[in-house]
Protein backbone atom coordinates (compact mmCIF):
# COMPACT_ATOMS: atom_id res chain seq x y z
CA UNK A 1 0.00 0.00 0.00
CA UNK A 2 2.88 2.34 0.78
CA UNK A 3 4.15 2.00 -2.78
CA UNK A 4 0.78 3.08 -4.11
CA UNK A 5 0.68 6.13 -1.86
CA UNK A 6 4.19 7.04 -2.99
CA UNK A 7 3.08 6.85 -6.62
CA UNK A 8 0.12 9.12 -5.87
CA UNK A 9 2.45 11.63 -4.20
CA UNK A 10 4.96 11.45 -7.07
CA UNK A 11 2.17 12.03 -9.56
CA UNK A 12 1.00 15.07 -7.62
CA UNK A 13 4.54 16.48 -7.56
CA UNK A 14 5.13 15.79 -11.27
CA UNK A 15 2.03 17.79 -12.15
CA UNK A 16 3.42 20.79 -10.30
CA UNK A 17 6.20 21.16 -12.87
CA UNK A 18 3.75 22.44 -15.46
CA UNK A 19 1.83 24.52 -12.91
CA UNK A 20 5.07 26.16 -11.79
CA UNK A 21 6.26 26.82 -15.35
CA UNK A 22 3.04 28.55 -16.37
CA UNK A 23 2.47 30.29 -13.06
CA UNK A 24 1.48 33.96 -13.48
CA UNK A 25 3.49 34.70 -10.34
CA UNK A 26 6.82 33.33 -11.60
CA UNK A 27 9.18 35.99 -12.89
CA UNK A 28 10.30 35.91 -16.49
CA UNK A 29 14.06 35.49 -17.12
CA UNK A 30 15.82 38.84 -17.22
CA UNK A 31 12.98 40.68 -15.55
CA UNK A 32 14.73 41.15 -12.24
CA UNK A 33 12.40 41.06 -9.28
CA UNK A 34 9.37 42.20 -11.25
CA UNK A 35 6.56 39.72 -11.66
CA UNK A 36 4.80 39.50 -15.03
CA UNK A 37 2.05 42.04 -15.58
CA UNK A 38 -1.41 40.44 -15.69
CA UNK A 39 -3.47 43.59 -15.58
CA UNK A 40 -5.06 43.32 -19.01
CA UNK A 41 -5.90 40.68 -21.60
CA UNK A 42 -3.02 41.60 -23.90
CA UNK A 43 -0.37 41.12 -21.19
CA UNK A 44 -1.95 37.82 -20.09
CA UNK A 45 -1.90 36.47 -23.65
CA UNK A 46 1.68 37.66 -24.06
CA UNK A 47 2.72 35.84 -20.90
CA UNK A 48 1.02 32.62 -22.02
CA UNK A 49 2.82 32.76 -25.37
CA UNK A 50 6.13 33.31 -23.61
CA UNK A 51 5.60 30.22 -21.43
CA UNK A 52 4.14 27.94 -24.13
CA UNK A 53 6.11 24.73 -24.74
CA UNK A 54 5.65 21.10 -25.78
CA UNK A 55 7.24 19.44 -22.72
CA UNK A 56 5.78 20.48 -19.38
CA UNK A 57 2.15 19.69 -20.40
CA UNK A 58 3.14 16.03 -20.53
CA UNK A 59 3.89 16.29 -16.81
CA UNK A 60 0.22 17.00 -16.12
CA UNK A 61 -0.96 13.93 -18.04
CA UNK A 62 1.79 11.68 -16.67
CA UNK A 63 1.11 12.92 -13.15
CA UNK A 64 -2.56 12.02 -13.28
CA UNK A 65 -1.81 8.56 -14.64
CA UNK A 66 0.76 7.97 -11.90
CA UNK A 67 -1.96 8.84 -9.41
CA UNK A 68 -4.36 6.39 -11.07
CA UNK A 69 -1.79 3.59 -11.02
CA UNK A 70 -1.01 4.44 -7.41
CA UNK A 71 -4.69 4.12 -6.52
CA UNK A 72 -4.79 0.71 -8.22
CA UNK A 73 -1.80 -0.40 -6.14
CA UNK A 74 -3.43 0.84 -2.94
CA UNK A 75 -6.64 -1.01 -3.79
CA UNK A 76 -4.81 -4.20 -4.65
CA UNK A 77 -2.92 -4.12 -1.34
CA UNK A 78 -6.04 -3.39 0.70
CA UNK A 79 -8.20 -5.96 -1.14
CA UNK A 80 -11.29 -4.45 0.47
CA UNK A 81 -14.58 -3.64 -1.25
CA UNK A 82 -15.12 -0.40 0.69
CA UNK A 83 -11.64 0.81 -0.27
CA UNK A 84 -12.28 -0.03 -3.91
CA UNK A 85 -15.55 1.89 -3.86
CA UNK A 86 -13.65 4.98 -2.67
CA UNK A 87 -10.98 4.36 -5.29
CA UNK A 88 -13.65 4.18 -8.00
CA UNK A 89 -14.70 7.72 -7.08
CA UNK A 90 -11.09 8.97 -6.95
CA UNK A 91 -10.23 7.38 -10.33
CA UNK A 92 -13.34 9.00 -11.81
CA UNK A 93 -12.13 12.38 -10.53
CA UNK A 94 -8.78 11.69 -12.21
CA UNK A 95 -10.61 10.99 -15.47
CA UNK A 96 -12.53 14.23 -15.04
CA UNK A 97 -9.25 16.13 -14.56
CA UNK A 98 -7.77 14.54 -17.68
CA UNK A 99 -10.92 15.49 -19.59
CA UNK A 100 -10.38 19.14 -18.72
CA UNK A 101 -6.67 18.99 -19.54
CA UNK A 102 -7.48 17.57 -22.97
CA UNK A 103 -10.15 20.27 -23.31
CA UNK A 104 -7.34 22.84 -23.52
CA UNK A 105 -5.76 20.77 -26.28
CA UNK A 106 -9.09 21.09 -28.12
CA UNK A 107 -8.59 24.86 -27.96
CA UNK A 108 -4.89 24.49 -28.89
CA UNK A 109 -3.62 26.06 -25.67
CA UNK A 110 -2.24 22.96 -23.93
CA UNK A 111 1.02 22.87 -25.89
CA UNK A 112 2.92 25.22 -28.16
CA UNK A 113 2.15 23.13 -31.25
CA UNK A 114 -1.23 21.69 -32.11
CA UNK A 115 0.19 18.34 -33.25
CA UNK A 116 1.85 17.64 -29.90
CA UNK A 117 -1.21 18.80 -27.98
CA UNK A 118 -3.50 16.55 -30.00
CA UNK A 119 -1.16 13.57 -29.57
CA UNK A 120 -0.90 14.13 -25.83
CA UNK A 121 -4.66 14.47 -25.42
CA UNK A 122 -5.45 11.46 -27.59
CA UNK A 123 -2.94 9.09 -26.03
CA UNK A 124 -3.35 10.47 -22.51
CA UNK A 125 -7.14 10.57 -22.34
CA UNK A 126 -9.26 10.06 -25.45
CA UNK A 127 -7.93 6.66 -26.55
CA UNK A 128 -7.54 4.92 -23.14
CA UNK A 129 -11.17 5.76 -22.36
CA UNK A 130 -12.36 4.86 -25.89
CA UNK A 131 -13.51 8.39 -26.69
CA UNK A 132 -13.58 10.00 -30.13
CA UNK A 133 -10.32 11.58 -31.20
CA UNK A 134 -9.54 15.24 -30.67
CA UNK A 135 -10.27 16.24 -34.26
CA UNK A 136 -13.87 15.06 -33.94
CA UNK A 137 -14.19 16.56 -30.47
CA UNK A 138 -12.92 19.90 -31.79
CA UNK A 139 -15.62 20.02 -34.46
CA UNK A 140 -18.42 19.47 -31.95
CA UNK A 141 -17.04 21.65 -29.17
CA UNK A 142 -15.25 24.52 -30.91
CA UNK A 143 -17.19 24.92 -34.15
CA UNK A 144 -20.67 23.97 -32.99
CA UNK A 145 -20.94 24.63 -29.25
CA UNK A 146 -18.83 27.70 -28.49
CA UNK A 147 -20.37 30.12 -31.03
CA UNK A 148 -23.88 28.83 -30.33
CA UNK A 149 -24.04 28.14 -26.60
CA UNK A 150 -27.66 27.81 -25.32
CA UNK A 151 -29.08 28.49 -28.81
CA UNK A 152 -31.93 25.98 -29.43
CA UNK A 153 -31.55 23.86 -32.53
CA UNK A 154 -27.87 24.73 -32.92
CA UNK A 155 -25.98 23.96 -29.70
CA UNK A 156 -25.13 20.22 -29.61
CA UNK A 157 -25.11 20.31 -25.79
CA UNK A 158 -28.76 21.33 -25.79
CA UNK A 159 -29.44 18.35 -28.05
CA UNK A 160 -27.79 16.10 -25.45
CA UNK A 161 -29.92 17.61 -22.67
CA UNK A 162 -33.10 17.10 -24.69
CA UNK A 163 -32.11 13.50 -25.42
CA UNK A 164 -31.78 12.98 -21.67
CA UNK A 165 -35.27 14.38 -21.11
CA UNK A 166 -34.18 17.77 -19.78
CA UNK A 167 -36.24 20.37 -21.59
CA UNK A 168 -38.97 22.86 -20.66
CA UNK A 169 -42.17 21.00 -19.85
CA UNK A 170 -40.56 17.87 -18.42
CA UNK A 171 -41.99 16.24 -15.31
CA UNK A 172 -40.29 16.06 -11.92
CA UNK A 173 -39.51 12.39 -12.51
CA UNK A 174 -37.94 13.07 -15.89
CA UNK A 175 -35.94 15.90 -14.34
CA UNK A 176 -34.45 13.55 -11.72
CA UNK A 177 -33.70 10.93 -14.35
CA UNK A 178 -32.23 13.65 -16.56
CA UNK A 179 -29.84 14.85 -13.86
CA UNK A 180 -28.76 11.23 -13.26
CA UNK A 181 -28.91 10.33 -16.95
CA UNK A 182 -25.44 8.72 -17.38
CA UNK A 183 -26.25 6.31 -14.52
CA UNK A 184 -29.68 5.32 -15.84
CA UNK A 185 -30.16 2.31 -18.15
CA UNK A 186 -30.59 4.64 -21.16
CA UNK A 187 -27.48 6.56 -20.22
CA UNK A 188 -25.40 3.41 -19.74
CA UNK A 189 -26.64 2.15 -23.09
CA UNK A 190 -25.62 5.40 -24.78
CA UNK A 191 -22.18 5.28 -23.15
CA UNK A 192 -21.72 1.69 -24.29
CA UNK A 193 -22.96 2.54 -27.77
CA UNK A 194 -20.50 5.44 -28.06
CA UNK A 195 -17.62 3.25 -26.86
CA UNK A 196 -18.56 0.56 -29.38
CA UNK A 197 -18.66 3.07 -32.21
CA UNK A 198 -15.21 4.36 -31.33
CA UNK A 199 -13.81 0.83 -31.01
CA UNK A 200 -15.24 -0.30 -34.34
CA UNK A 201 -15.33 2.72 -36.62
CA UNK A 202 -12.70 5.17 -35.38
CA UNK A 203 -9.86 5.97 -37.78
CA UNK A 204 -7.44 5.24 -34.92
CA UNK A 205 -9.31 2.20 -33.60
CA UNK A 206 -6.10 0.17 -33.39
CA UNK A 207 -4.60 2.75 -31.03
CA UNK A 208 -7.87 2.98 -29.11
CA UNK A 209 -8.05 -0.79 -28.68
CA UNK A 210 -4.41 -0.98 -27.61
CA UNK A 211 -4.69 1.93 -25.15
CA UNK A 212 -7.93 0.69 -23.59
CA UNK A 213 -6.57 -2.85 -23.37
CA UNK A 214 -3.40 -1.68 -21.64
CA UNK A 215 -5.47 0.21 -19.10
CA UNK A 216 -7.82 -2.72 -18.44
CA UNK A 217 -4.95 -5.19 -18.12
CA UNK A 218 -3.04 -2.83 -15.83
CA UNK A 219 -6.05 -2.41 -13.55
CA UNK A 220 -6.52 -6.18 -13.43
CA UNK A 221 -2.86 -7.02 -12.78
CA UNK A 222 -2.55 -4.49 -9.97
CA UNK A 223 -5.97 -4.92 -8.41
CA UNK A 224 -7.41 -8.21 -9.60
CA UNK A 225 -11.08 -8.50 -10.60
CA UNK A 226 -12.03 -5.72 -8.17
CA UNK A 227 -9.34 -3.53 -9.72
CA UNK A 228 -10.73 -4.08 -13.21
CA UNK A 229 -14.29 -3.40 -12.04
CA UNK A 230 -13.77 -0.51 -9.61
CA UNK A 231 -10.51 0.82 -10.99
CA UNK A 232 -11.59 1.04 -14.62
CA UNK A 233 -15.02 -0.19 -15.75
CA UNK A 234 -17.28 1.43 -13.14
CA UNK A 235 -15.44 4.77 -13.26
CA UNK A 236 -15.49 4.75 -17.08
CA UNK A 237 -19.08 3.62 -17.57
CA UNK A 238 -20.90 5.12 -14.57
CA UNK A 239 -19.16 7.62 -12.32
CA UNK A 240 -16.96 9.65 -14.66
CA UNK A 241 -19.80 10.18 -17.19
CA UNK A 242 -22.00 11.44 -14.34
CA UNK A 243 -19.33 13.89 -13.14
CA UNK A 244 -18.87 15.14 -16.68
CA UNK A 245 -22.65 15.44 -17.11
CA UNK A 246 -23.07 17.51 -13.94
CA UNK A 247 -20.29 19.83 -15.08
CA UNK A 248 -22.15 20.32 -18.36
CA UNK A 249 -25.42 21.05 -16.53
CA UNK A 250 -23.95 23.84 -14.45
CA UNK A 251 -21.71 25.68 -16.91
CA UNK A 252 -24.43 27.58 -18.81
CA UNK A 253 -27.93 28.98 -18.33
CA UNK A 254 -29.29 26.40 -20.71
CA UNK A 255 -32.96 27.31 -20.98
CA UNK A 256 -32.78 31.08 -20.83
CA UNK A 257 -33.30 33.07 -23.99
CA UNK A 258 -29.87 33.60 -25.56
CA UNK A 259 -28.69 37.23 -25.77
CA UNK A 260 -28.80 38.84 -29.18
CA UNK A 261 -26.78 41.99 -28.59
CA UNK A 262 -23.57 43.21 -27.01
CA UNK A 263 -19.92 42.38 -27.47
CA UNK A 264 -18.46 38.91 -27.05
CA UNK A 265 -17.80 39.30 -23.33
CA UNK A 266 -21.28 40.63 -22.58
CA UNK A 267 -22.91 37.83 -24.56
CA UNK A 268 -20.95 35.20 -22.62
CA UNK A 269 -21.74 37.01 -19.36
CA UNK A 270 -25.42 36.42 -20.10
CA UNK A 271 -24.92 32.79 -21.14
CA UNK A 272 -22.72 31.57 -18.27
CA UNK A 273 -22.78 31.11 -14.50
CA UNK A 274 -20.13 31.61 -11.82
CA UNK A 275 -20.31 28.82 -9.26
CA UNK A 276 -19.48 29.06 -5.54
CA UNK A 277 -19.01 32.82 -5.66
CA UNK A 278 -17.62 34.04 -2.29
CA UNK A 279 -17.50 30.47 -0.93
CA UNK A 280 -13.75 29.74 -1.03
CA UNK A 281 -13.85 26.36 0.71
CA UNK A 282 -16.49 24.91 -1.62
CA UNK A 283 -14.80 26.59 -4.58
CA UNK A 284 -11.52 24.89 -3.72
CA UNK A 285 -13.23 21.51 -3.24
CA UNK A 286 -15.13 21.73 -6.54
CA UNK A 287 -12.05 23.09 -8.32
CA UNK A 288 -10.10 19.93 -7.49
CA UNK A 289 -12.87 17.38 -8.08
CA UNK A 290 -15.99 18.10 -10.12
CA UNK A 291 -14.85 21.27 -11.89
CA UNK A 292 -11.05 21.07 -12.18
CA UNK A 293 -8.59 23.15 -14.18
CA UNK A 294 -10.56 26.35 -14.23
CA UNK A 295 -13.94 24.86 -15.12
CA UNK A 296 -15.43 26.92 -12.28
CA UNK A 297 -14.66 29.99 -14.39
CA UNK A 298 -16.56 28.91 -17.46
CA UNK A 299 -17.54 32.49 -18.28
CA UNK A 300 -13.89 33.48 -18.55
CA UNK A 301 -13.15 30.45 -20.70
CA UNK A 302 -16.14 31.12 -22.96
CA UNK A 303 -15.10 34.75 -23.44
CA UNK A 304 -11.43 33.85 -24.11
CA UNK A 305 -11.29 30.15 -25.13
CA UNK A 306 -7.57 30.23 -25.98
CA UNK A 307 -6.51 31.19 -22.45
CA UNK A 308 -4.97 28.37 -20.44
CA UNK A 309 -6.38 27.44 -17.02
CA UNK A 310 -3.35 28.99 -15.27
CA UNK A 311 -4.49 32.48 -16.24
CA UNK A 312 -8.28 32.28 -15.91
CA UNK A 313 -8.22 33.81 -12.44
CA UNK A 314 -6.19 36.74 -13.76
CA UNK A 315 -8.62 37.21 -16.66
CA UNK A 316 -11.54 37.09 -14.23
CA UNK A 317 -10.01 39.96 -12.29
CA UNK A 318 -9.96 41.95 -15.53
CA UNK A 319 -13.42 41.20 -16.96
CA UNK A 320 -15.36 40.47 -13.77
CA UNK A 321 -18.16 37.94 -13.29
CA UNK A 322 -21.11 36.83 -15.39
CA UNK A 323 -24.57 38.08 -14.60
CA UNK A 324 -25.60 35.02 -12.60
CA UNK A 325 -23.62 34.17 -9.46
CA UNK A 326 -24.54 30.77 -8.06
CA UNK A 327 -23.69 29.85 -4.44
CA UNK A 328 -24.11 26.08 -4.85
CA UNK A 329 -24.58 23.32 -7.41
CA UNK A 330 -26.93 20.85 -5.78
CA UNK A 331 -28.87 22.31 -2.86
CA UNK A 332 -30.77 25.49 -2.06
CA UNK A 333 -33.26 27.69 -3.92
CA UNK A 334 -30.46 29.51 -5.74
CA UNK A 335 -28.38 26.46 -6.62
CA UNK A 336 -27.55 25.69 -10.23
CA UNK A 337 -29.79 22.62 -10.35
CA UNK A 338 -32.64 24.63 -8.80
CA UNK A 339 -32.43 27.01 -11.76
CA UNK A 340 -32.54 24.07 -14.15
CA UNK A 341 -35.56 22.67 -12.27
CA UNK A 342 -37.45 25.94 -12.48
CA UNK A 343 -36.59 26.34 -16.16
CA UNK A 344 -37.70 22.83 -17.11
CA UNK A 345 -40.33 21.48 -14.70
CA UNK A 346 -41.87 24.83 -13.72
CA UNK A 347 -41.27 26.51 -17.06
CA UNK A 348 -40.04 29.75 -15.51
CA UNK A 349 -38.07 32.15 -17.72
CA UNK A 350 -35.13 34.10 -16.35
CA UNK A 351 -35.02 37.54 -17.84
CA UNK A 352 -31.67 38.63 -16.46
CA UNK A 353 -30.12 37.32 -19.68
CA UNK A 354 -31.50 40.48 -21.23
CA UNK A 355 -29.44 42.68 -18.94
CA UNK A 356 -27.27 45.57 -20.13
CA UNK A 357 -24.10 44.70 -22.08
CA UNK A 358 -20.96 43.93 -20.14
CA UNK A 359 -18.59 46.93 -19.98
CA UNK A 360 -15.90 44.96 -21.79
Amino acid sequence: MANGLVLVLVGLLVRQIDHWWFSPYRRLPGSGKDRPACNDIVSIKRLQRARANDYTPACVVIGHWLEIVGLWVVGGAADNLAVWMLIAILVSIEFRCLQEVSHYAVHRSLCRTRRIGDLLANMGFQFPLALRDLTQRRVVHVRRHHPNAIVPGVDPNLEDLADAGLAPGCTKGRFILGVLFPMTPRGVYRTGRDVWQVLTSSRQRKWVLLSAAVMAVGAYLLGGPLGLAFGFLIPRILIYPELSWISLLVEHRWFDRPPDRGNRVSIEAARCQRLYHERPVMEALAGHTLLPYGDLRHFVHSAYPMIRWNYLRAVERVIGHPQRLVPAIFFGPHSSLAYVYRSTVLGEAHDESRAQPHPL
